[in-house]
């Protein structure tokens, strides 16, 4: 938060524009909460872009029944690792059943919680194939309205 309110003073005299900032973000990993960036972009009026919306493919279904041996943790396990996945599984399982009851795919709610927010502009574009998300506009819009209302805390995504 506060480096964030630096950076956009120091634009300020510059005369450059800063109207949005790029962080990781998503129902797993809510540092932006924790460490006050998401509340300072509230305050400046600045938007949020969010990076790893899916937490690197945790938040849909290819790993709710353990590790594909074509996934990104067998291939390449930079970004993603075993242990990673170990220790959110009961999470996303438990998620994935709300999503289940809400109609929608674990991504699309994943999505959705993200969209709930004023602060966020939207997530960033480099979803892969392994999203599994049929069409995360649509039907991330036709969530229920508690999700789909800009701003509001009312929903029952939080784990």
């Amino acid at each position: 938060g506060q480096r964030l309110e630096a950076a956009a003073a120091i634009l300020d005299e510059l005369h450059v524009p800063f109207i949005i900032a790029q962080n990781r973000y998503n129902i797993l990993d809510r540092t932006v909460e924790r460490n006050g960036l998401l509340e300072a972009i509230s305050r400046l009026g600045k938007g949020l872009i969010t990076y790893s919306p899916l937490d690197q493919g945790l938040l849909t279904d290819r790993y709710l029944d353990g590790i594909p041996a074509d996934s990104r943790v067998a291939r390449d396990g930079r970004f993603l690792t075993e242990a990673d996945v170990a220790r959110a599984h009961d999470a996303i399982v438990a998620l994935n059943t709300i999503a289940a009851a809400r109609g929608q795919s674990l991504a699309d709610m994943a999505l959705a919680w993200l969209l709930r927010k004023s602060e966020v502009t939207g997530p960033s574009s480099c979803l892969t194939a392994s999203a599994r998300c049929t069409d995360p506009t649509s039907r991330t819009m036709s969530s229920p309205p508690s999700t789909r209302s800009r701003g509001t805390d009312g929903d029952n995504t939080r784990p």
